[in-house]
């Protein structure tokens, strides 16, 4: 079993910020609540384009996944 929480009350200054708490606290991952507003005030979130391979990185490191259920258009731009 995964153990993940949902960021809908977990403000963190960063993407990376949400990797380090999830990691911290033993999670396997996180549930991004709100799509566009994690890709609006993350500059390093995983939804951007221009920052997603490093955003990968940074799950991979920590052994993390991350699930959004809702999102308008696809994450690649397309």
């Amino acid at each position: 079993m995964k153990l993940t929480f949902s960021t809908k009350n977990v403000n963190r200054a960063s993407f990376i910020d949400m990797c380090r708490y999830a990691y911290d606290y033993g999670f396997d991952g996180f549930e991004i609540y709100d799509a566009i507003n994690e890709r609006k005030h993350h500059y390093d979130s995983i939804l951007r384009s221009n920052r997603l391979s490093d955003a990968k990185r940074k799950l991979v490191n920590r052994n993390l996944e991350v699930t959004a259920l809702v999102f308008p258009y696809a994450v690649d731009g397309k």
